[in-house]
């Protein structure tokens, strides 16, 4: 049995049974509330996630996710990238593709990954996946070891975003010393 509604979300599974209040779960704890410690933790708390793949030399793209404001800011290289350092875009997600964003942060894959993934190569690919959720953080560090489950995350978030075909994105250039590193949570967070 699976029924998935927005907002105060009720995710049923077979064996578990989740009353989401705008929260995902970073760990196996199951979510049980009342309708006012619903509505009050739909005001109160600051769940997102964030994630970023690029390099620790260039740099980080992220894809920032704000779960009960349904805003995403995304950073990305600027195109040229010889003048262009940075650009952003703020947009607003639908009901639906917050619903996919939370079922794939439920799955026992996504909430069970390790703190690091270190591949044998001294440079190339860096990924962190950073879940933010009633003041507790977990974050994922892949350094040319990427298991199936944050290329499945990879993938869907994409899809999601469907950045190609999102009508009325506009993209902020961003000077070259933009201040703070748009990516110094998520390198803040493996440490």
């Amino acid at each position: 049995m699976s029924i998935l509604l927005v907002p105060g979300l009720i995710l049923c599974w077979t064996t578990n049974i989740f009353i989401y209040d705008g929260r995902f779960c970073i760990d196996d704890t199951v979510l049980t509330h009342d309708q006012h410690q619903v509505n009050d933790a739909l005001v109160k708390d600051r769940t997102f996630i964030e994630f970023g793949r690029g390099s620790g030399a260039e740099g980080l793209e992220t894809i920032r996710v704000g779960i009960n404001t349904r805003k995403c800011v995304i950073v990305r290289r600027g195109v040229p990238w010889k003048t262009i350092a940075w650009e952003r875009t703020v947009f607003e997600l639908s009901n639906d593709e917050i619903s996919q964003i939370l079922k794939l942060l439920q799955s026992n894959e996504i909430r069970r990954l390790r703190k690091k993934y270190i591949g044998q190569w001294h440079d190339g690919i860096q990924w962190v996946l950073l879940r933010h959720q009633n003041g507790k953080t977990k974050s994922s560090y892949f350094d040319n070891k990427f298991p199936k489950s944050i290329l499945k995350f990879s993938d869907v978030i994409d899809k999601v975003l469907d950045l190609k075909n999102r009508p009325g994105l506009e993209w902020e250039k961003l000077p070259r010393d933009f201040p703070p590193k748009h990516d110094d949570a998520l390198w803040d967070s493996i440490r």
